[in-house]
């Protein structure tokens, strides 16, 4: 009896291991990619800069307005985007020129 015990177990102990391997136990959780898209077309006025090592999108910014950001990091990250086509903030090299929202009219 205690073989067939032991048998059964391992049969079991086998499947489940199968199972794990090939279908998984945890559920897969679909990740949907959505594209926002403004449908404010009045242009962002910018400038343009030379980056130089150490430079962030931000430590220009405030360079340029001479004070702290007139409005959040979320939107100033965002303007960036839209001025350079989508490139993340963390993309940007140094010795390459990029556009800037200019936020000193906005004062």
């Amino acid at each position: 009896m205690k073989k067939l015990a032991v048998v059964l177990l391992s049969i079991l102990i086998l499947y489940a291991v199968y199972h794990d391997l090939t279908k998984g136990t945890i559920p897969e959780s679909e990740t949907v990619r959505v594209e926002a898209k403004t449908s404010d077309n009045r242009a962002i006025p910018y400038f343009e800069q030379k980056v130089k090592a150490g430079d962030t999108v931000l430590s220009i910014l405030e360079k340029h307005t001479d004070e702290d950001l007139p409005v959040s990091v979320k939107k100033a990250v965002a303007d960036f985007q839209l001025l350079n086509h989508g490139l993340m903030p963390e993309e940007i090299q140094y010795g390459k020129s990029y556009k800037f929202p200019d936020y000193r009219s906005n004062n």
